[in-house]
């Protein structure tokens, strides 16, 4: 019987690509294996998904894209950006932009075509 180590590796020997979501630790021993086997590899280490604005950006092209970066699938996904840096002098108008986008969101029936934000997957998921 193979050891998780060794069944990892198989799995990765044998198939064309790595997509990984999880934790740095992990990731850096996936990494390691796909790069022995020259595997094509996608990580997403950490979850700590940056939106970046820079100081030459259309601030309202960035709000309504953070909006819908973040709350996509209700947030619940894994590359949701969770991390806003924002250039200074368009942070308060970026601000603005993102609560009103938020208190404006309709929350609903995920088959009521006016949702626009329907059920968590979990109660916890709430805070």
């Amino acid at each position: 019987m193979l050891s998780s180590g060794e069944q990892t590796e198989h799995i990765i020997k044998n198939v064309q690509g790595l997509n990984f979501t999880g934790s740095t630790q992990t990731g850096r021993v996936l990494a390691s294996l796909a790069g022995k086997h020259l595997k094509k590899t996608v990580m997403e280490l950490g979850g700590q998904d940056a939106f970046i604005v820079r100081e030459f950006a259309d601030v309202n092209l960035a709000i309504d894209l953070a909006l819908k970066s973040r709350l996509n699938n209700s947030g619940q996904v894994c590359i949701a950006a969770k991390r806003f840096i924002v250039h200074e002098s368009l942070y308060e108008v970026f601000l603005d932009g993102i609560a009103k986008g938020v208190q404006d969101i309709k929350l609903g029936d995920p088959l009521d075509p006016a949702t626009q934000m329907g059920p968590l997957a979990r109660k916890d998921l709430l805070v």
